[in-house]
């Protein structure tokens, strides 16, 4: 991947952009989504600047892009080496070139030797995206009550502070680490993500921290006004009091707002103990897909995973984009090791299927319904259920 003598690029050749292509990078995204970036330009030029981003060009002219961002995923108590695909676009004239294919098959490849085990995407076509060995494994739950409805909680010790975002931000990000639901496969936030993703896309964010009578942060909320609507953007709690004063908190504003909604990163209304503090069960929600993620790394994903048995099994995988994720692999002592042969049961299915089932977002039984996966051995491999998660993954995040 190389420039020409002349400065101009080979066509149909991937390469990694640098911040001399910025301009070209931000007239590509204006033209391609029709709009401004969120935050404008100069949000744009810092995510750039933090991020790995791949183009091609026509001669001198950018074409295709796309962006990967390096992170790490919480997950249970590891921390996994992972990136998250955004900005994926091209101008219509190239279009259907097959640059955008190229450009993720090379992002993918320099994922799995940078040490990724875990690739997140938001797709504007899940079929698209399929392609890639990326399948739906988020979804979130849209909440919508009108402001007499909202749970009023209870007034407990401790206080609640209104912050600015900079003030806030240490303290909430002390809250997110500890909260259990954002160990399911959430991204670890860096400084540069909590400024990027929540002050400068959205400066008109609010921030309330609730602390305990020891002074120590228990929960947060961070909201916004959008018209007649109090709109919560974010809501994490680790204690009841937390939970009943920043509930409190919310429903104070009843008398300013007709409507108040949370987009919720779970789709799991058993997962959401404000709505236990209703008398009447008077909301609206909606479960919503969300975004697709990819095992990158088959056999580390599996060992982060822990998994033991009392006998080996095989997996027999299919991943058309990552051949290293490929072929027949026996799973012996939590080690997923590749083989030429086994005699041990098997299960045989796509690496879209083995992602979901691995990361919890569908049970063994369902994807055995849907032929996603098949086994003889149905009885064998419940017992490697029974050691995956219980809980779907959540992602609190967007890119």
């Amino acid at each position: 991947m190389g420039k020409l003598r002349s400065g101009d690029y080979l066509m149909g050749q991937p390469i990694k952009l640098g911040q001399n292509d910025f301009e070209a990078v931000y007239d590509l995204y204006r033209y391609a989504f029709h709009k401004e970036p969120r935050g404008g330009k100069d949000a744009l030029r810092y995510f750039f600047g933090q991020t790995i981003a791949y183009g091609e060009f026509d001669a001198q002219q950018l074409t295709s892009q796309v962006t990967q961002i390096p992170f790490q995923v919480n997950w249970g108590e590891q921390l996994l080496k992972a990136n998250g695909i955004g900005n994926v676009s091209s101008y219509p004239e190239y279009r259907g070139d097959g640059a955008a294919s190229r450009i993720m098959m090379v992002a993918l490849q320099e994922a799995y030797e940078r040490g990724d085990i875990l690739s997140y995407l938001a797709p504007f076509s899940y079929g698209f995206y399929g392609r890639f060995g990326y399948a739906q494994a988020f979804d979130r739950l849209h909440l919508s009550w009108s402001a007499e409805h909202f749970p009023q909680g209870k007034r407990r010790g401790g206080t609640i502070t209104r912050m600015a975002f900079d003030e806030a931000q240490a303290l909430m990000d002390a809250v997110y680490e500890r909260a259990p639901q954002m160990k399911r496969g959430g991204i670890e936030r860096e400084n540069w993500w909590w400024d990027y993703y929540f002050m400068m896309k959205t400066p008109h964010t609010q921030v309330a921290i609730y602390r305990d009578d020891d002074h120590e942060t228990q929960g947060y909320v961070m909201y916004e006004f959008v018209g007649e609507t109090f709109k919560i953007r974010e809501w994490v709690t680790l204690t009841t009091d937390a939970l009943l004063s920043t509930t409190r908190f919310i429903g104070s504003h009843a008398g300013a707002f007709s409507r108040f909604e949370y987009e919720a990163p779970v789709s799991d209304l058993n997962e959401l103990p404000v709505l236990q503090l209703m008398p009447e069960p008077q909301y609206e929600a909606r479960v919503v897909p969300y975004m697709q993620a990819r095992i990158v790394n088959l056999p580390a994903f599996v060992q982060a995973l822990d998994i033991m048995l009392p006998t080996e099994v095989v997996f027999n995988v299919t991943d058309e984009t990552a051949p290293w994720n490929g072929g027949r692999f026996e799973l012996r002592g939590g080690e997923l090791t590749r083989v030429v042969q086994s005699e041990a049961p098997a299960i045989t299915g796509s690496i879209q299927a083995f992602t979901q089932w691995l990361m919890g977002y569908r049970s063994l039984d369902n994807l055995l319904l849907t032929g996603d996966l098949t086994t003889a051995d149905a009885k064998t491999f419940s017992l490697l259920q029974a050691q995956l998660p219980k809980q779907k993954p959540v992602l609190a995040d967007y890119f």
